[in-house]
């Protein structure tokens, strides 16, 4: 059943219902856009006038065939998605496991969100799963030009914030540029369209093909990388900047990322975090704390992984790596921007790899 749930996801007929216009309200669109995007994810618990509790699997997996056939009840998408919020507690008493009593830091910390990710998607985890269907291959990865696949409207509120995005990290002629997480290379484009060198890391063989040939097609020099991000460590080069677009969430493992990219920023180097899950209200660091209908519905039906960072982790997790969190930017969509600095000397941890 969760296979053809998949397949339903991964549709590329679904491709043009879908509209992302703001952090907070990023759940008005429909269900194949909202998945094989890069998304910006937040818990909105908060908002939701009525709550639908999931305290089961047969209760998640028939909210998620809700979700795939449009069956809102009259209701819109992002209305329908709102009112759908994971019981916590009563998935840790089915695997018959809490949160372990210990510092986010450790291994055993991260083993257990490992766990409980695994336990709710059903199946074990795969980085190559964070990518997009045979047919999306089929249709758009080769095409030049490539077709823009997203609407008009959403263009145009992405490249909004790409354009504020750009006006506070100022890159300048000549500059390195690493995308971790490239997508399809609309960032990278403008980067390109200032002069910068840019290079982007995607697990997705389709992406890495399509943002190739809208690169190549706007004669903007570029390295597309196919690979994870763990294996970026093969890079020969220091980046000016290094840019994560609603992507660093997909990291199993954050800290290895950091200290990995830590060898790849220039001294002078920063690195922006965009449209990610940085909250101060989570209830544990990090890990699997998004309740939300969305977060649910990408681990669920696509084996995607969808952690959030509380605020304070996340600076304290940016400090061990070896860089300063140095400010943050609120954003027109809603969301905010967040940027570290390279420390001079990294000091010691105590993170278990």
């Amino acid at each position: 059943m969760l296979r053809m749930l998949r397949q339903k996801l991964l549709n590329p007929i679904m491709w043009e219902l879908s509209l992302m216009n703001t952090k907070i309200d990023r759940l008005n669109s429909d269900v194949c856009n909202l998945l094989i995007e890069k998304t910006t994810c937040q818990n909105h618990n908060d908002t939701a006038q009525q709550v639908n509790y999931i305290r089961n699997f047969e209760e998640l997996d028939d909210f998620i065939e809700k979700s795939i056939r449009g069956d809102y009840k009259g209701k819109s998408h992002i209305e329908f998605l709102r009112e759908y919020v994971l019981d916590f507690d009563s998935f840790t008493n089915e695997l018959g496991s809490k949160p372990p009593d210990c510092s986010p830091f450790i291994n055993d910390y991260r083993l257990w969100e490992m766990t409980f990710f695994e336990f709710l998607s059903g199946k074990k985890y795969n980085v190559e799963s964070e990518g997009v269907s045979e047919d999306w291959i089929k249709k758009y990865a080769y095409e030049k030009p490539p077709t823009i696949n997203w609407s008009t409207s959403e263009y145009v509120s992405r490249m909004k914030i790409y354009i504020e995005f750009l006006e506070i990290c100022m890159p300048m002629a000549d500059m390195h540029i690493l995308e971790m997480g490239s997508g399809m290379g609309y960032l990278l484009e403008l980067f390109g369209r200032r002069g910068c060198h840019v290079t982007g890391i995607e697990i997705s063989e389709a992406f890495a093909e399509y943002s190739r040939n809208l690169l190549q097609t706007q004669h903007i020099s570029n390295e597309i990388i196919c690979c994870s991000y763990y294996e970026a460590d093969n890079l020969n080069k220091q980046y000016d900047i290094v840019v994560f677009d609603a992507s660093f969430h997909h990291c199993h493992d954050p800290m290895s990322v950091l200290k990995m990219l830590y060898a790849k920023v220039s001294d002078e180097g920063s690195v922006f975090f965009l449209n990610e899950p940085i909250h101060d209200n989570y209830d544990r660091p990090w890990g699997v704390v998004r309740y939300d209908g969305e977060s649910l519905l990408q681990i669920r039906a696509l084996g995607w992984l969808e952690f959030g960072y509380r605020a304070d982790f996340f600076a304290e997790l940016l400090c061990r790596a070896g860089f300063n969190f140095v400010s943050t930017h609120d954003m027109s969509n809603g969301s905010k921007l967040f940027v570290a600095r390279k420390k001079v000397t990294v000091a010691d941890d105590n993170y278990q790899q």
